[in-house]
């Protein structure tokens, strides 16, 4: 098995669930060439996550070639 040593910051940041919003956000981060998001949703109907968790793929992976990850907040919170 290989090691590898993961170098990183956190910064906190707060997007309004619109489409615009979202790609924006990606393309701010392409520019500061950050190469992983997380995104804590907190959507409290199934389908308004979904949708979210679809417009985050398209435009930070798609689009802006970012891996991202995709997590509600309740389940954050029963992880805790």
């Amino acid at each position: 098995m290989k090691y590898y040593n993961i170098y990183g910051r956190h910064e906190e940041h707060i997007v309004e669930p619109i489409a615009a919003n979202i790609d924006g956000y990606f393309r701010s981060m392409t520019e500061q060439k950050c190469e992983f998001v997380v995104c804590i949703m907190n959507a409290e109907h199934e389908d308004d996550f979904t949708q979210l968790k679809s417009n985050i793929k398209k435009s930070g992976t798609i689009t802006h070639g970012k891996l991202s990850i995709c997590i509600r907040i309740n389940l954050c919170m029963a992880i805790f």
